[in-house]
């Protein structure tokens, strides 16, 4: 393999593990925006602990995953937390 092919193979490795890795990122972040939604449209007070445990599982796997920085899960969680007690 001369130079060129090598670099052209390295090429389109590093471009499917980006494209790919882009996929799960975005399930992750899907699935904190629908907790977050489903936090917010809930009305009724029955469910919000649940709902609170499953946005913060959601960020610390986010973050776990390096999806998002993990002090963003952080702030995500303490926002969550100061919107339940209110």
């Amino acid at each position: 393999v001369s130079g060129h092919e090598a670099l052209k193979i390295l090429c389109n490795k590093f471009e499917f593990s980006v494209t790919g890795n882009m996929d799960i990122d975005e399930i992750y972040l899907k699935g904190i925006k629908k907790a977050l939604k489903a936090l917010r449209l809930n009305k009724d007070g029955s469910k919000i602990e649940g709902l609170l445990r499953k946005v913060q599982s959601v960020a610390a796997k986010a973050a776990k995953k390096r999806v998002i920085h993990k002090n963003k899960a952080a702030r995500l969680k303490k926002q969550v937390a100061r919107h339940a007690q209110s």
